[in-house]
């Protein structure tokens, strides 16, 4: 999927259409480990409606295990 969004004020003519490739990027989605489940299943099933091919990368971060 390419997004194109548009980086300008809307009162200035300063801008520039940018394409973006999600897949290539977004490596991988952390959560904090701070984050209760009801969240993480919120954010999943969201990402699930809007980029299923997302919803694998999604993860706990382990900063708390170092």
């Amino acid at each position: 999927m390419i997004i194109k969004h548009i980086f300008s004020d809307p009162y200035s003519s300063f801008g520039r259409s940018v394409s973006i490739d999600l897949d290539e990027l977004i490596d991988e989605i952390y959560m904090s480990p701070f984050t209760g489940r009801w969240f993480y299943e919120s954010f999943a099933k969201t990402i699930e409606k809007v980029r299923p091919e997302l919803e694998n990368k999604i993860r706990y971060s382990q900063i708390l295990d170092q």
